[in-house]
């Protein structure tokens, strides 16, 4: 996730933000083809600015995404020897946090694709045989609460061999945002953050 740079706060449905995703995407798929796996990331659907309060998502943004980019909100793949890859959108997963920062013209429209999103989800890990090891790829952190509280996810909590974030940036905003805020230790769903 996180493959436009979100110039204008409101992701993908702004031209030059989906013009910048192409470019990235395109490239990681000349370099990666069939085996590039991707999330939709939060800049991808939109960010109120920390500075101005500008931004936020937009409907336009998530439709981009899948029309545009061909970026899936979720997705499920066998990685051979009884592993299954599993990508959700963050954003969708955890969107009650991100209400707030919706068009209230469209909240209802988020709240409804929360909602399958979320059964989507359920509904995947139900299918999963017993055997099944899964790792979890999912954006944002904060969407990792509303996963483990999903029953077919709680009981198949011991299956989750690791959980892939990709929302932690680079060392630098890593190492700012741990002294502002205090980043928490993951330690749900398999994850235990750490820097790449």
């Amino acid at each position: 996730g996180d493959f436009t740079l979100d110039s204008a706060f409101v992701g993908v449905s702004d031209e030059a933000a989906c013009v910048s995703a192409g470019e990235c995407l395109s490239r990681l798929r000349a370099a990666w083809g069939r085996r590039l796996l991707t999330t939709i990331g939060d800049h991808e659907l939109g960010k109120m600015s920390l500075f101005g309060g500008a931004g936020g998502l937009r409907r336009r943004s998530l439709e981009r995404c899948e029309s545009d980019l061909g970026l899936s909100r979720f997705w499920m793949q066998p990685g051979g020897d009884g592993l299954v890859l599993i990508g959700v959108t963050s954003t969708l997963a955890a969107w009650t946090l991100f209400a707030g920062e919706t068009p209230a013209g469209e909240r209802a429209w988020w709240s409804r694709q929360h909602e399958e999103h979320l059964a989507q989800i359920n509904q995947a890990f139900a299918d999963l045989a017993p055997g099944h090891r899964i790792i979890l790829c999912c954006h944002d952190p904060s969407a990792l609460a509303y996963l483990q509280a999903l029953p077919e996810v709680r009981k198949r909590l011991g299956q989750v061999a690791g959980t892939v974030i990709g929302h932690l940036h680079s060392p630098k905003v890593w190492g700012v945002a741990r002294n502002l805020a205090g980043i928490p230790r993951i330690s749900c769903l398999g994850v235990t953050a750490r820097r790449y």
